[in-house]
């Protein structure tokens, strides 16, 4: 970026310019939760994961009950 005089730019505009830089060089998670910075991949896997393993809880306990 050139640089910019105070006759050209306030120093308000240019903090104004330096805030926008930094906020928009920060990219948030893709998805709901940053597990491991996948997007929604990895947290379909999770869901997917403990929705098997909530399945075969509730057999093995019906099982267990019969």
């Amino acid at each position: 970026m050139p640089k910019f005089s105070d006759r050209q730019l306030t120093v308000d505009e240019k903090k104004d310019i330096i805030a926008y830089v930094r906020a928009s060089s920060e990219t948030p998670d893709p998805g709901g939760y940053g597990l491991g910075g996948f997007g929604p991949t990895s947290e379909g896997m999770a869901m997917w994961i403990i929705g098997i393993v909530a399945a075969i809880a509730a057999a093995l306990w019906i099982g267990a009950r019969a």
